[in-house]
């Protein structure tokens, strides 16, 4: 087995590295290539297809398809996939997901060392978003590494840098960009001043400059393009323009083959042509690294290197500007889509992140799993889930998790199930046993009454197969947030097992010390409010299953809230 793990989760496309026997390895993710795209594709039955797959789905039926989620992260706003709501954390997550199954049918498991970046100017409520979104993949314990200090790590171990040097990272990815200025110490890369970025610049953009280009050359043929059964050639379109702005990496000129309803036009583009077009926003990126050089008081004549990461880096008008900008040397690395995974691995191996379990894969709504974005099993053969929620891995999928010392699995298999007990004495919070080995004590929330502002009431709980299903109820708020736009500052529900307290889950709590707990704002029915994700066999020590009210950034409020009784 691998020594450790290295994961880039891109804008565009996702790698993944390991370290074995002390040399670094691509994980191959995709059958085209190593990197997969960063795609999530929602199909009719639920189910979810990554990467590769997704892209093919995506092609006839964009409005399935998840794109660019990244550069949403930190967004309250979800993405509307299918018809079903997405936060970008949740996301990311599922991507991970599929990296993970990957790297367990290669290896057999997931290395006890894990590392994920994140680009160097996110803030720290975006990291620890991410560090959410590592939860609900399975990643409990995994270590968040910057991408330019990763990228220097990986390029140190291939080429001589010596302490004291001082490099610049320019990462041009394909939908950001970011740059920041790193000293090489003994112990390896310190970042001097503020890293700086642009969170919507990358390659994505200069290929809608390149579709722009074409439909400007198509004149009034472009209509056809737009006709509602065209959806498969505008994503053709796109394909086309993305393969001709990596081909003019190497060429001075190329044709863009473009599928139109009543037939295929050739449009030519040069070099030339597309270096217009991108040289106003590279102008912007190196700008950026300008800033990025005087916050750390450095000036270009100091730098030991210049270092281009990210696929769009590869432009040879980004090297040619940043050349004669700062006059000093540049070096790209041989695969720059790359070079953040193969340093993520490394320091993975420094910093000993901990891994999910060996058995982690990818769940679907229905159930089934998905390893290498391809549904393993038809899902039609099973009956539909209950569920609206996702189900992640084993993990739960609706909620936005913080590190936490517990699992609180959901889902399972949706064979055939027996209702037992349908019914058990609800009790409040205040009568349960809640505190667990973490917390020094207990936090209650009163049950609802007259004078309670805002609350939920559990009304009766059965096991149904592997899972508990509550019925409950809200009182001052709509719960249904993810589907109508919600009520009341879109207050919802947490549902959590008893091992946690209280005042454990929620995002108002300091995240060393936060419990598991899952959102639930979806109906089952016409106004049945119900709950069904939580998985019997991972009770775990807990006497009850809690629900708590939380407001629209997922801060728990103690102002009302009860817990029921799990069936013996």
């Amino acid at each position: 087995m691998a020594d450790s793990l290295g994961v880039d989760l891109g804008t565009t496309f996702t790698a993944a590295a390991v370290m074995r026997d002390g040399r670094p390895e691509i994980v191959h993710l995709g059958t085209r290539a190593a990197v997969i795209p960063s795609l999530v594709f929602l199909r009719e039955d639920e189910s979810l297809l990554i990467g590769e797959a997704a892209e093919r789905r995506g092609a006839t039926e964009p409005g399935r398809l998840a794109r660019e989620f990244k550069r949403r992260v930190g967004d309250t706003t979800p993405l509307v996939v299918g018809s079903s709501p997405y936060s970008a954390e949740r996301l990311s997550a599922l991507l991970l997901q599929s990296v993970i199954s990957e790297v367990i049918d290669r290896e057999g498991a997931v290395p006890d060392r894990v590392a994920v970046a994140h680009p160097a100017n996110w803030g720290a409520y975006k990291v620890d978003l991410m560090a959410q979104a590592l939860t609900l993949a399975g990643l409990r314990n995994a270590t968040l590494v910057s991408e330019p200090v990763a990228a220097a790590v990986h390029y140190a171990s291939t080429e001589r840098i010596d302490v004291g040097d001082i490099v610049a990272v320019y990462d041009l990815g394909g939908g950001t960009f970011d740059a920041a200025v790193l000293r090489r110490s003994a112990a390896g890369f310190e970042l001097m001043g503020t890293p700086e970025g642009i969170e919507r610049l990358g390659g994505i953009d200069f290929d809608e400059a390149i579709v722009q280009h074409v439909r400007r050359a198509l004149g009034p043929r472009v209509d056809e393009l737009d006709a509602d059964d065209a959806a498969g050639a505008r994503a053709r379109l796109r394909a086309e323009c993305t393969a001709a702005k990596e081909a003019l990496s190497t060429d001075t000129d190329t044709i863009i083959n473009v599928g139109m309803p009543s037939g295929s036009i050739d449009v030519r583009l040069t070099r030339s042509e597309f270096e217009s077009m991108v040289r106003p926003p590279i102008r912007e990126t190196i700008a950026a690294l300008r800033r990025a050089l005087d916050a750390a008081d450095v000036e270009p004549s100091s730098l030991a290197k210049v270092l281009l990461v990210g696929g769009s880096s590869r432009i040879p008008l980004v090297s040619e500007m940043l050349s004669e900008e700062l006059r000093r040397p540049v070096a790209i690395d041989a695969h720059p889509k790359h070079a953040v995974a193969l340093g993520a691995a490394r320091m993975a191996l420094e910093t000993g992140g901990a891994a999910p379990p060996t058995n982690t894969v990818v769940a679907t709504a229905t159930g089934s799993e998905t390893r290498n974005g391809e549904s393993v099993g038809d899902p039609a053969s099973r009956p539909r889930a209950r569920s609206r929620g996702l189900l992640i891995g084993g993990l739960l999928g609706v909620a936005l998790l913080a590190g936490a010392t517990g699992a609180f699995v959901l889902g399972g298999d949706d064979g055939d199930t027996t209702t037992t007990s349908a019914a058990a004495t609800t009790t409040e919070v205040s009568n349960v046993d809640v505190t667990t080995t973490t917390a020094s004590s207990t936090t209650a929330a009163p049950a609802c009454t007259a004078a309670t502002a805002r609350c939920a009431a559990m009304e009766s709980i059965a096991v149904e197969g592997d899972r508990y299903v509550v019925t409950y109820r809200t009182d001052g708020f709509d719960p249904l947030m993810r589907e109508s736009g919600g009520s009341d500052s879109d207050h919802h529900v947490h549902f959590f097992f008893s091992t946690f307290t209280i005042d454990q889950v929620g995002t108002n709590v300091p995240a060393d010390s936060r419990g598991v707990w899952t959102v639930w704002d979806l109906p089952k029915g016409e106004g049945e409010l119900v709950f069904d994700e939580a998985k019997v066999a991972d009770r775990g020590d807990a006497t009850a299953l809690c629900v708590g009210v939380a407001d629209a950034s997922h801060g728990i409020s103690t102002e009302g809230g009860d817990c029921i009784d799990l069936p013996a």
